[in-house]
């Protein structure tokens, strides 16, 4: 199969009533021995000691203090204290979020995404956004609690603006996780409510949700068979890879899900029944030259519309010498990136 496992230039828009932070999703580096890498009792500890108490004493003691007015998730009190949570949090690092995800909090803002008042409930998923954006460990504790997913994939298939995009950048948050990921698929309606959002949110909630597909779909085969056999899964990316009044990112991620798909072997007859390469790949490879699209797209166009035409009369390749070769140098990019590693297995 002609492809690498995550699109090149992938990126995370900042767009929200709070403008959280990006999720982050970066491959996990080689170990290499280094000077901080020392003993508990050597510097290498001491350095990690002195970073923990700096902040515990900056963040964590206002966290604390919110966590127990988290409790009663149906007064105006916790909607006031997780909205206050959702601001602190959109600063604070990772180290300060695993953290301070250790003492309770995730648990307490789960309480109010789940029972508090519909306000309450928008500012708990953006708490959430933040707290998973950047902490496997925040991710797989939300994962756990198959309430707070049914809260949020409730809040993707609402007709709320402000609830489809708090839920938007938590799920896009979660997908990553492969934990989240498999229990995400097992809420129902949950491939059909991100598909709603890519058809019909605003522009940077769709952009996060067709991420949100372009992700899950990379990170196991049995996450793209299971995502590309609902139909309007497939029709939602389709909706978004070839239409101009989308943005380049959101394009961008419909294509790169789209052509992982195409790798599927299992897939192949689905994606012929729904004429997604005569629908999209062929289309942008025949607007080449136009300058209408990027080359970034005509490449996946290329892979993808290979994968599916592999007939004897099916010469794409051949067809496009250019293209070819330029995949070696994209694909070459793509590992330099660092982006999402995905595990197709």
């Amino acid at each position: 199969m002609y492809g690498p496992y995550s699109a090149p230039g992938m990126r995370t828009r900042q767009s929200s009533m709070f403008k959280p932070k990006k999720p982050v999703f970066d491959r996990k580096a080689m170990w290499e021995p280094a000077d901080s890498d020392e003993d508990d009792d050597g510097a290498g500890g001491r350095r990690k000691e002195a970073a923990s108490s700096a902040i515990s004493s900056s963040v964590l003691p206002r966290i604390l203090h919110i966590i127990p007015r988290l409790r009663t998730p149906y007064t105006p009190d916790a909607c006031e204290a997780v909205k206050e949570l959702a601001d602190i949090t959109n600063t604070t690092t990772q180290d300060e979020d695993e953290l301070v995800g250790g003492e309770g909090l995730i648990e307490a803002v789960m309480t109010v995404l789940c029972k508090g008042s519909a306000a309450g409930k928008v500012y708990a998923a953006w708490a959430l956004a933040n707290l998973v954006a950047k902490v496997e460990g925040n991710r797989v504790k939300v994962a756990a609690q198959m309430a707070a997913l049914q809260a949020l994939v409730a809040m993707a298939a609402s007709n709320g603006e402000k609830e489809r995009g708090a839920a938007a950048r938590a799920l896009l948050g979660l997908s990553s996780s492969r934990d989240a990921a498999d229990a995400l698929m097992r809420v129902e309606g949950f491939v059909e409510a991100v598909a709603g959002l890519v058809l019909t949110a605003k522009m940077s909630t769709k952009e996060e949700a067709s991420k949100a597909f372009d992700i899950l779909v990379a990170n196991g085969w049995h996450l793209a068979e299971a995502i590309g056999s609902v139909e309007s899964a497939l029709q939602a990316l389709k909706s978004s890879a070839r239409s101009h009044n989308c943005s380049s990112r959101a394009r961008m991620h419909s294509l790169s899900a789209l052509h992982t798909l195409s790798r599927c072997e299992k897939l192949r007859d689905t994606l012929h029944r729904s004429r997604v390469s005569e629908d999209v790949f062929l289309p942008l490879l025949a607007d080449e030259g136009t300058g209408r699209h990027s080359s970034e797209m005509l490449l996946l166009a290329t892979m993808g519309a290979a994968n599916l035409l592999r007939g004897p009369d099916d010469n794409v390749l051949a067809e496009r010498r250019a293209s070819v070769a330029g995949m070696v140098p994209a694909l070459a990019a793509t590992v330099q990136m660092g982006g999402p590693q995905p595990r197709l297995s």
